[in-house]
């Protein structure tokens, strides 16, 4: 009950209240500060669902070693393709606009 609600928090309420006005959607920082409660909350809800599929008979087997190294993975992974893309890809320069 309390992962659902961390999660319901971290993925719908944080987001809706911090991003209501323009300010916070227009600052770097705030934005990043809740893109991070958002990623937070969709891995707390994604583990939620699928682990206790995995080990029923531990209810708090979603967070360990494991489970934080499969996450590294994939940012590792994200990383890798995004440095790929963008050696292929790479960025033009926008022209100054006055």
């Amino acid at each position: 009950m309390k992962l659902s609600l961390t999660a319901w928090l971290g993925c719908w309420v944080i987001p809706f209240w911090f991003l209501l006005g323009q300010v916070p959607k227009q600052t770097p920082r705030i934005l990043g500060t809740v893109a991070a409660f958002v990623l937070l909350g969709f891995w707390l809800e994604r583990n939620a669902l699928v682990w206790p599929s995995l080990v029923p008979e531990d209810g708090a087997a979603w967070f360990g070693a494991i489970q934080i190294g499969v996450a590294l993975g994939f940012l590792g992974a994200f990383v890798l393709v995004y440095l790929v893309f963008s050696r292929v890809f790479p960025t033009l320069p926008l022209p100054a606009s006055d």
